[in-house]
């Protein structure tokens, strides 16, 4: 399926409208939204942003962490040299909802020189990554 594919867009906009999508995108400059896999792969949907390792970055740490007193999920990506944060609604583990988006404010609020020079755009080469690449209407058309 492509984002041109009536049933992409189905469900992609499924939980959340192509308008609210689309606002946590422009308010976010790091951390994007990822459509879950879906189907048997036991994923959701998350905020993810994607880092290259270095000491740095190392010092964020893996698993359960808190950055800038929210809560978060960091996993290496060794062979690919990335430390990937991922943040969902910490009621339920498949969702992102405008509390997780405010998590996601206040940690690229906090990080932003570690993030600034570190951050590999987008997390996710694929179109269920709400980014400039896939998505670029999303930042080049404002809505009032």
């Amino acid at each position: 399926m492509t984002q041109h594919d009536d049933r992409w867009t189905a469900y992609l906009y499924r939980r959340h409208s192509r308008d609210e999508i689309a606002a946590w995108a422009r308010s976010l400059e790091f951390f994007r939204f990822v459509r879950a896999m879906g189907g048997h792969t036991v994923d959701g949907d998350e905020l993810l942003i994607s880092l290259e390792l270095d000491d740095d970055v190392r010092r964020i740490g893996t698993g359960h962490v808190t950055i800038a007193g929210q809560p978060a999920f960091a996993y290496q990506q060794e062979q690919a040299g990335r430390l990937e944060i991922s943040l969902h609604d910490t009621d339920d583990q498949f969702e992102v909802t405008e509390s997780t988006v405010e998590s996601a404010r206040v940690i690229e609020a906090e990080l932003r020189p570690l993030l600034q020079a570190r951050v590999v755009d987008p997390p996710v080469d694929s179109e269920r990554c709400i980014c400039p690449k896939y998505y670029p209407e999303i930042w080049t058309a404002r809505t009032s």
